[in-house]
């Protein structure tokens, strides 16, 4: 006996299939109103909308209207489920918009699916949507891979996660974007995600002006061939913080990536890295760390690594050191060059999170490597305001560089250090 099948979605309840709406995945057919329809109704009547195997050329943005429920729809694994998009020509268009109805949690998911355009293009914008998951997805050759969006008044997009995700030829992998809404992107980020090498790339996360990500997910693995940074903070004000590992892999010569750039970014994890060593930047990694209200970083347990600066006996080199670590317990200068390989001097601040007060020396020791002499090396500091300064002293010691490396230690609120 055979079974005769009227539509593809044969069970009640069953997910809707993008085929019972007139979707041909054949690479060529235009599938948007049939994708449209059927997302629709998927959200009006709270139903998954399923996705076989084939390529889905979609010609204008797909939307799922706001609400305070979220949408699923599944593909058959992001090498099989194909959205194409190329074709869309309008510069920063979305080609899939999902509108919330900020303060609502409906943790849905978007799954093994890929993503096709072309770089005048956001993929996906998740528009003041709570808790809605993009899962094992990937996205190819797009100007942005995931946007948040705030749009519009009292809106906030939270718990909006990119999960198990691969972005390839994004120049931006995620982007944070605010017009009209609050400020809060809380716990929207990017989990176990990979982000591949692109030449053209400007950086792989983007924090616009007023955005504010916090307590949100940054555990990604970025191949990086240019010297761009991991993340860039627009803001001039307002810290962001991250909890999560970020890895890398640089090649190339002269490949030296930022971690961030712009305003402090706080990443609660680490770091680990192949190829050549990062630039910290404005990244503060540490075990405890808070916005005040203030929107300025706070940390305890911190490490920040200052680029290498060459250093000479005419004038002070300037180190800037994060707002997040101003007041940090201690700091050590290590120093690299012509008859000095290693050395430090360890320094302590005269009190924990303010201004960066003057720093006072209250140790210091020399350690050579190799037999190398550092006699009446290396540096002076002067008293300042927000950096430090060095410079070399009158010792046989030349072509010095030299590195910021400064803790904030301890475990407490601020006034206990």
């Amino acid at each position: 006996m055979s079974l005769t099948k009227a539509s593809y979605s044969m069970i009640t309840g069953a997910p809707i299939n993008v085929l019972d709406y007139g979707a041909v995945g054949d690479g060529t057919t235009d599938c948007t109103t049939a994708f449209q329809s059927a997302i629709s109704y998927c959200t009006t009547n709270n139903r998954e909308l399923y996705v076989p195997s084939g390529t889905y050329k979609i010609t204008d943005t797909l939307t799922k209207a706001g609400s305070f429920v979220g949408v699923n729809i599944r593909g058959e694994g992001a090498g099989n489920s194909i959205l194409e998009f190329s074709s869309i020509t309008t510069p920063n268009k979305s080609c899939l918009v999902l509108i919330g109805g900020s303060g609502s949690v409906p943790n849905n998911v978007i799954e093994k699916l890929s993503f096709i355009g072309n770089q005048n293009l956001r993929a996906i914008e998740i528009q003041g949507l709570g808790g809605q998951r993009i899962r094992d997805c990937k996205f190819y050759n797009f100007l942005v891979g995931g946007l948040y969006n705030n749009s519009t008044a009292g809106s906030f997009t939270e718990f909006g996660v990119y999960e198990n995700c691969t972005f390839s030829e994004c120049f931006y992998a995620i982007e944070y974007q605010r017009n009209l809404g609050d400020d809060s992107f809380h716990g929207s980020g990017l989990l176990n995600c990979v982000v591949d090498a692109y030449l053209n790339a400007v950086a792989r996360v983007l924090i616009n002006t007023g955005c504010k990500p916090y307590n949100a997910p940054m555990t990604a693995q970025f191949f990086v061939t240019g010297s761009i940074p991991i993340i860039k903070h627009v803001a001039t004000s307002g810290a962001a913080t991250f909890y999560g590992t970020i890895t890398l892999e640089s090649s190339g010569v002269g490949v030296v990536p930022t971690l961030a750039d712009g305003y402090d970014v706080g990443l609660i994890g680490g770091v680990s890295w192949i190829g050549n060593t990062p630039l910290w930047g404005t990244l503060v990694v540490s075990r405890y760390e808070s916005i005040d209200i203030g929107g300025v970083l706070q940390s305890l347990d911190t490490m920040y690594v200052g680029p290498a600066a060459a250093i000479n006996t005419s004038t002070f080199t300037n180190f800037y050191i994060p707002t997040g670590m101003r007041g940090a317990r201690v700091v050590y200068v290590y120093l690299s060059g012509t008859n000095v390989e290693v050395s430090y001097m360890t320094l302590s601040l005269v009190s924990p999170f303010s201004l960066f007060p003057a720093p006072t020396l209250v140790a210091s020791s020399i350690a050579d490597n190799a037999g190398q002499s550092s006699t009446n090396a290396i540096f002076a500091l002067n008293s300042v305001t927000g950096e430090f300064q060095i410079k070399q002293g009158a010792g046989p010691a030349t072509n010095v560089t030299a590195r910021i490396v400064a803790y904030n230690l301890g475990i407490g609120a601020a006034s206990t250090l």
